[in-house]
């Protein structure tokens, strides 16, 4: 049968939208904040994961294997320094940023534990604006590119499709000029 595994571009151990999670449901309870002095990663790789988990509770109770997919090509990133290879997300393929793993830092060398969550949470690093306008003449430019790639990552079982819609809404509402 053999086993089936995913790398996903743009994804870091950790990511912004982890740490806000974990900050916003157990923060306050036992005292823990962190801060980051760069952008973490912003990459919206929960998709992914949301789509794994969906796979792995058809694979058991249907049988039904999720997709194959490409694993990352190790230290070779596209034009826009992202990752080559792998699951790739509308993100990855219609970008706005570079997410990258590389660490984001901590303000304060001994806080440890912002030292860690900093260092695992990857970074972004979003277009400049005439990047942007390079790449998308319009704001519409862009959503159509996007929503294009989504529907990829959707047909190909990468994406769920709340998350579709939720990615699009997001699209939608992205720094991209007009």
């Amino acid at each position: 049968m053999g086993s089936i595994s995913w790398e996903v571009a743009g994804a870091s151990h950790s990511d912004a939208y982890i740490s806000a999670r974990g900050q916003e449901e157990q923060g306050t309870l036992v005292g823990i904040m962190t801060k980051c002095a760069g952008r973490m990663n912003e990459y919206l790789s929960f998709m992914v994961y949301n789509s794994a988990l969906d796979w792995l509770n058809r694979w058991v109770r249907k049988g039904e294997r999720p997709p194959r997919a490409d694993p990352l090509q190790p230290g070779k990133t596209d034009q826009y320094g992202n990752a080559l290879g792998g699951v790739r997300l509308q993100d990855i393929d219609v970008p706005i940023a570079t997410f990258s793993t590389a660490p984001a830092t901590a303000p304060d060398p001994l806080d440890f534990l912002s030292l860690f969550v900093c260092g695992a949470g990857g970074s972004t690093v979003p277009m400049t604006e005439q990047q942007l306008l390079k790449l998308y003449p319009t704001h519409d430019d862009y959503v159509r590119q996007y929503t294009e790639a989504a529907d990829e990552a959707l047909a190909n079982g990468y994406l769920l499709k709340a998350d579709y819609e939720s990615a699009i809404q997001w699209a939608q509402n992205a720094p991209v000029p007009n």
